[in-house]
């Protein structure tokens, strides 16, 4: 799968998975569920409600219209995208299963 943004990326924070509830700007449990977003645990979780947003400047929070937050969960890495007025173009793509003997 791949997801782009071909404009409008404001920030892109990755972290390990082992210490992302420590790491900073990472969202807590109450504001992953603040929106009625997807309840924890979570994969992914999106939020359109611009509480990002003032930790940027006061001229960001002039400039970006939406700061629209990707929340990302994965085995080993946590990754959060700040998007300011764009939607995701995403594709999916299939490969061809690899035999025993190619691994």
């Amino acid at each position: 799968m791949r997801i782009h943004f071909p404009t409008g990326v404001v920030a892109v924070l990755s972290v390990d998975e082992s210490i992302h509830f420590a790491a900073p700007f990472i969202p807590t449990d109450a504001e992953l569920t603040a929106d009625d977003s997807t309840p924890t645990p979570w994969p992914a979780w999106i939020s359109d409600v611009n509480y990002r947003r003032p930790h940027y400047s006061s001229y960001a929070e002039e400039i970006y219209s939406s700061v629209v937050s990707y929340y990302i969960h994965g085995d080993d890495v946590v990754v959060l995208l700040d998007i300011n007025g764009v939607d995701p173009e995403i594709t999916v793509e299939h490969f061809p299963a690899s035999s025993p003997d190619s691994l």
